[in-house]
């Protein structure tokens, strides 16, 4: 680990700014201009990587961060070698790159405790992600851009994207017209836009499109805002390729869906034992299957959270996003009373939580997480092992109560379950 402190006021007054224009539409300017001085053994490209920030904290106890980080299959086949982290605390910066351990492949999602002991870690605030690769002479490269940031007071991400921060959840699920495929190929993708009921997601006209991509080719931008977008890619060569839907809402990227694809030669022969289109020879005859014993195990598979089964051989089961229960005490009770709402949630790691607590509830103490004014908490978990989280509530008249609440993990949304009225008389 290398530690590079104080990158100057300078560096992060240009973040600040940098993220003030983001959201009128400027986009970022490259991080080579920005952290140079935090990053000397480093060379700077403009290759792009999908990668989040699942998760980060602070402990001021221990005077350390953790981060949790996940990179996703991308557009371009790059072996993330390295991380440059990159705390901002308002006034300087600080940078400290870690290792990626070796074979962890093209997905992955690891978690980095970083000790500070110089630095007073309760006033940092956001924290950046860079990636880094080492090139065919052994030499550094690192992105030219932020693949994510994480705000460390609101315990959610910063919707980068080039435009600033949009704050809803969106996922977008896209299928492909069934194989296999063969050169030329066409293929149809049809994706399907949700908002799954949050706030701030609504659009106007012309505000929500849907890209979609082959490889790091754009072909075709869907201008309509409600769901069923559909494109037929045509003349698709034999070999690998991502077909990608992409989401943008109000002009700042929220959601995308990768489904990688094989297409076939007709001049070569392809071994296909479970005949799912995708094969165990490579080269002309496509993408490679992890399982071709099972025709449900395939890169194009849909991954089934919690299963213990890797069905898109991503190399991870996805985790699900679930809230096992939620207990208000007391359930009936009289005017003025504090109402303590526990949400009671099992071993994983969650994006965000929100809990929208009924209008005409005054919020007494909104626990670690924040509430807005119209009544919503949001809160991200960080946890790995099983926990509560406990708000109060006061209600200065009668009425039936109902409770609704909402987890998000990895685009997968589950309402949170258990008691959800309260009656006062």
């Amino acid at each position: 680990m290398s530690l590079k402190r104080g990158l100057s006021s300078v560096v992060t007054i240009l973040i600040m700014v940098l993220l003030v224009l983001a959201a009128v539409g400027i986009l970022w300017v490259p991080i080579s201009e920005l952290f140079r001085s935090g990053a000397e053994s480093l060379s700077f490209s403009s290759f792009s990587v999908d990668m989040q920030i699942k998760a980060a904290s602070v402990n001021e106890t221990s005077n350390s961060t953790f981060v949790q980080v996940r990179k996703n299959a991308g557009l371009e086949p790059i072996e993330v070698t390295g991380i440059l982290f990159i705390f901002e605390d308002g006034i300087n910066s600080y940078s400290v790159e870690k290792d990626v351990p070796a074979g962890s492949g093209e997905v992955f999602e690891k978690s980095f405790s970083i000790d500070w002991p110089d630095v007073n870690v309760s006033n940092f605030l956001t924290v950046f992600i860079v990636p880094i690769y080492t090139d065919s002479s052994g030499k550094k490269v690192s992105s030219s851009f932020p693949s994510a940031a994480y705000s460390l007071k609101e315990r959610k991400m910063i919707q980068l994207g080039g435009i600033g921060a949009v704050d809803c959840i969106v996922s977008v699920q896209a299928s492909l017209s069934p194989g296999p495929y063969e050169a030329p190929a066409s293929v149809t993708m049809t994706a399907v836009v949700s908002d799954n009921g949050h706030e701030n997601c609504a659009a106007s006209a012309g505000e929500s499109v849907v890209e979609f991509w082959l490889d790091s080719t754009r072909l075709n931008i869907d201008s309509n805002p409600n769901d069923g977008f559909e494109y037929q890619f045509s003349g698709i060569s034999a070999g690998t390729h991502n077909l990608m839907a992409k989401y943008i809402l109000k002009s700042t990227y929220i959601s995308t869906k990768t489904i990688p694809i094989g297409v076939t030669d007709p001049n070569q022969a392809c071994t296909d034992t479970d005949v799912d289109g995708y094969n165990l020879t490579g080269t002309g005859c496509g993408i490679v299957d992890c399982d071709d014993s099972n025709p449900n195990i395939n890169p194009g598979a849909t991954e089934i959270c919690g299963d213990g089964i890797d069905q898109d051989c991503s190399g991870l089961d996805l985790q699900c996003a679930s809230v096992s229960s939620r207990s208000i005490s007391p359930s009936s009770t009289g005017t003025g009373t504090i109402v303590t709402v526990t949400l009671s949630y099992p071993d994983y790691q969650a994006f965000l939580i929100e809990e929208y607590v009924p209008t005409g509830l005054t919020i007494v103490n909104d626990g670690p997480g924040t509430a807005n004014a119209t009544n919503v908490i949001k809160w991200g978990s960080f946890g790995g092992s099983a926990g509560t989280y406990v708000y109060t509530v006061q209600a200065p008249s009668t009425g039936t109560y109902v409770f609704r609440g909402e987890v998000s993990f990895d685009g997968d949304v589950s309402t949170i379950g258990g008691s959800t009225q309260l009656q006062v008389s």
